[in-house]
């Protein structure tokens, strides 16, 4: 048979069939982003069946199984993707349906008792503000109430122990769904199959993340009970809703939604704005799509990745220094160092052989150290500061010098959110002792490397305040030139190849300083003139978010002076009022129609929740890249 890099492959026939044997070295084979050595697996094996000649094999391998990315057998190497990789799971707790009709029945008799039940429609926003504190009140008192039935640590360690079952499900699910869609095609059931699995993911992965900083801040007295997946499933239910109902007090407190509030017949609350529903929906389902398109165009470089067996270690990160400088500064340790620890804590686990590991502090540091020589015992005491979940006297009550927006489970990019701190620090009689998931550690180190380079990172000094600046910089410019890329390969369009100044002695000489326009381009088929702002955007994840980028793009209680919408149509009107200027600046003969248009990197909520109000088109870069340059217009 033919080898694969010197692999062996022996196919034996027999009366049912065929025997197939596989050495190691035809096994990777496997390996990479198309089905090469599976057409040689199985013309081996069509041709052992039907005694073929090799001409009529391949033909039926042409028909059935043409060469390119339409894998059945996905196969990577573990060491490149330990996020995917099966080891040492207990079996996923979700959040079923049950579970959260049955509190929702619940919900208002817990309220009854407390003296906050409703009996007629709110119509203030102070009433429903004031209601909606009030749940979240009442279910954090029930959810406390059910932690303190149970033996707290070991509740600690299932939790952990679920999101590193979820982390991986997440993860695995990024390969899986889109080897699914280019095998078998891409059908809208498939996709609805997707995206609630996703949905079922992130609901239950945001309450166990959320549950684990309740418990680790917290840490009840001892109990004998040992918590089940049924008892489990409530506390996340219940924090599932405390969440849901947070961020609907949040978008009713910004001015984002106006939900009605109100006692059904059926004695449940009613708590429903369609309108804001029906554009949070519209965002998620395209923001779903964008998410499993770009895993489907990046499946071949993904798989490609997971195929090399040893990935280079060099390091080509030339701002590394900078960032350390800045950390050090700023932290009190580098950068460096806390990504090392991050990465040795999986290490550790590996060695142990375990998702969840519990040390003491003390033996934790010194495991570290043979593990990772480079790493001081200062350098790891000052990462586990910015790393490390605490026990606080109270749970709604912050450390020092945090706002108590770090607490609230509805809110993003929290100081004190597990995301950030992957490790819990566990008080004993004797000590403390150290617990964390290696996926969560990994997925920590990813975040903080985002929340860095996305201009995100909070609770920075001067040196890391400037940092971020200048990455933020540097990402818009780099999305400025993507897209001209773009549109110079992709299109007929004329592109300019800078930004086009428009301010006094500029290109476009304006009485005032006007800004640039990132991206200018010319069809001269349609003589339409297309004036581009670029924005390479962080997708907003909550209200909070969602009410910043809103103000950031259309102005806040009508200052609109500095919103981005409102600069570029300034920018707009220019062109307008001078279309001469442009029509010589363009080299065309007579006057183009001017199309002026925001154009962000990602799919944003604002796009969908104040689409009414926005005087310019909102697109993204991922559409126009599917669709085509007819999306401009």
């Amino acid at each position: 048979m033919s080898p694969a890099n010197n692999g062996l492959m022996t196919v034996g026939k027999t009366e049912t069939g065929v025997k197939v044997y596989f050495d190691n070295d035809f096994i990777r084979g496997f390996l990479g982003a198309d089905n090469a050595h599976e057409r040689l697996m199985m013309g081996n094996i069509i041709t052992s069946l039907l005694d073929m000649k090799d001409e009529w094999v391949h033909a039926i391998l042409d028909e059935l199984m043409p060469l390119g990315q339409a894998k059945m057998i996905l196969m990577m190497e573990a060491s490149n993707s330990p996020l995917s990789f099966p080891l040492w799971l207990p079996p996923p707790i979700f959040i079923h349906r049950a579970s959260s009709q049955l509190m929702l029945d619940l919900f208002p008799q817990w309220m009854k008792d407390k003296g906050s039940d409703i009996t007629d429609k709110l119509t203030m926003t102070a009433q429903k503000e004031e209601f909606l504190h009030n749940g979240v009140d009442v279910l954090l008192e029930k959810l406390n109430l059910q932690v303190k039935e149970f033996e707290s640590h070991s509740l600690l360690m299932k939790l952990i122990g679920n999101l590193e079952t979820l982390f991986y499900l997440r993860e695995h699910n990024k390969m899986l769904h889109p080897a699914q869609i280019i095998c078998f095609g891409d059908n809208t059931e498939k996709r609805k199959e997707f995206f609630e699995t996703e949905r079922q993911l992130s609901e239950a992965g945001l309450a166990t993340r959320a549950l684990i900083e309740y418990v680790s801040a917290t840490q009840v007295a001892a109990r004998q009970e040992q918590a089940g997946s049924d008892d489990i499933e409530s506390m996340l239910a219940i924090m599932s809703e405390i969440i849901h109902i947070g961020g609907i007090c949040d978008a009713i407190h910004f001015g984002i939604s106006d939900h009605t509030i109100e006692k059904l017949p059926s004695e449940r609350y009613g708590i429903y704005d369609d309108d804001f529903n029906d554009n949070v929906v519209g965002f998620v389902s395209a923001r779903s799509i964008e998410i499993v398109n770009n895993q489907i165009e990046d499946f071949g470089s993904r798989m490609e990745h997971l195929a090399i067996l040893q990935p280079k270690t060099t390091d080509n990160n030339s701002n590394l220094d900078e960032i350390d400088e800045a950390f050090l500064a700023d932290w009190g340790v580098s950068y460096s160092d806390i990504l090392q620890l991050l990465y040795s804590c999986y290490l550790l686990a590996m060695k142990q052989k375990c998702s969840v590991v519990e040390l003491p502090e003390k033996e934790f540091i010194k495991a570290i150290i043979e593990i990772c020589p480079e790493l001081s015992e200062a350098a790891i005491e000052k990462s586990l500061k910015h790393l490390t979940l605490e026990k606080r006297t109270e749970y709604l009550t912050p450390p020092e010098g945090m706002s108590p927006k770090e607490i609230y489970p509805w809110i993003y990019n929290r100081e004190l959110s597990y995301l950030r701190r992957p490790i819990v620090r566990w008080q004993m009689c004797d000590g403390a002792n150290l617990i964390y998931g290696f996926r969560s550690c990994l997925s920590a180190g990813m975040q903080l490397a985002d929340l860095l380079y996305s201009g995100r990172l909070k609770y920075v000094g001067k040196k890391l305040k400037k940092l971020l600046g200048k990455f933020e910089a540097a990402k818009g410019t780099a999305f400025n030139k993507e897209v001209r890329r773009w549109l110079q390969e992709h299109t007929a369009l004329k592109v300019w190849d800078y930004d086009v100044p428009m301010k006094p002695q500029g290109a476009f000489a304006a009485s005032e300083d006007l800004g640039d326009i990132d991206v200018l381009a010319y069809d001269g088929i349609k003589n339409v003139v297309y004036s581009i702002e670029c924005k390479n955007t962080n997708t907003a994840k909550n209200v909070r978010e969602m009410k910043k980028e809103m103000d950031d793009y259309l102005g806040r209680d009508g200052k609109t002076k500095k919103a981005l919408v409102m600069k570029h149509l300034r920018r707009h009107q220019w062109m307008i009022d001078n279309i001469g200027i442009v029509k010589n600046f363009i080299g065309t003969k007579t006057n183009p129609t001017v199309k002026s248009i925001l154009l962000t990197s990602k799919v944003i909520p604002t796009s969908y929740l104040r689409k009414k109000d926005t005087p310019l088109p909102i697109l993204n870069f991922q559409e126009l890249r599917r669709k085509g340059v007819d999306y401009l217009d």
